[in-house]
């Protein structure tokens, strides 16, 4: 059974025992706590706060993110196995420095700005409806990740496996042919037409 956890018991509950299953945390700013090396599985995490808060070495296996915050996070070695996030905001996250494994997420209607996945096997996760801005996909597996009526601002991609990669509902995003592998990639135009740039091609309307 899901035991509530929030800002005014957390003080007293949330230390005792670094194994936390099915919880739901409601309203706490997690910076305050020392999280290095807890587990949360299956927990679900309510209007949180991760302000410059040290995750290093935590697992969350299967959780669920409504409406949370989260800027500049220490995440050394941090695994992300199935972690949804819902309505939550993302801030100069660098998920190069999380565990390798079992690295799952899904967002939808988030705000990912500044963050930085590089190496990160980001394969068949999925993006619904989100706002992607001054963030970079670098050397990342993500063949069949999908961005549903996705926008991309200011968002680069490179050495990146985007094979079977749906961006056919996305906006807005600049990807190099030649330097990522497209091959069954889906796409729509007009965005589409942001590839002519990297090939040097310029199509005009009239003479």
């Amino acid at each position: 059974m899901s035991q509530l956890i929030t800002e005014e018991n957390a003080q007293r509950e949330l230390p005792l025992d670094p194994y936390h299953d099915g919880l739901t945390c409601k309203e706490i700013e997690f910076a305050e706590y020392d999280m290095n090396g807890h587990t949360f599985d299956s927990c679900i995490f309510n209007l949180c706060t991760f302000t410059n808060a040290d995750v290093s070495e935590c697992i969350f296996q299967d959780c669920r993110f409504n409406n949370c915050r989260f800027l500049m996070c220490k995440m050394e070695s941090t695994v992300w196995n199935n972690s949804i996030f819902i309505s939550s905001r993302l801030t100069g996250m660098n998920f190069e420095e999380t565990s390798g494994f079992s690295f799952y997420q899904e967002y939808e209607d988030c705000l990912l700005e500044s963050c930085v996945f590089y190496n990160n096997t980001l394969k068949n996760m999925y993006f619904k409806k989100c706002m992607i801005r001054g963030s970079s996909f670098q050397n990342c597996p993500m063949q069949g990740i999908s961005f549903v009526e996705t926008q991309f601002q200011d968002t680069g991609f490179l050495g990146c496996n985007l094979e079977k990669a749906d961006f056919r509902s996305a906006s807005g995003y600049a990807i190099d042919p030649k330097a990522n592998k497209l091959k069954n990639a889906r796409f729509c135009l007009p965005a589409a037409a942001s590839f002519l740039y990297y090939l040097g091609i310029t199509v005009e309307d009239s003479f």
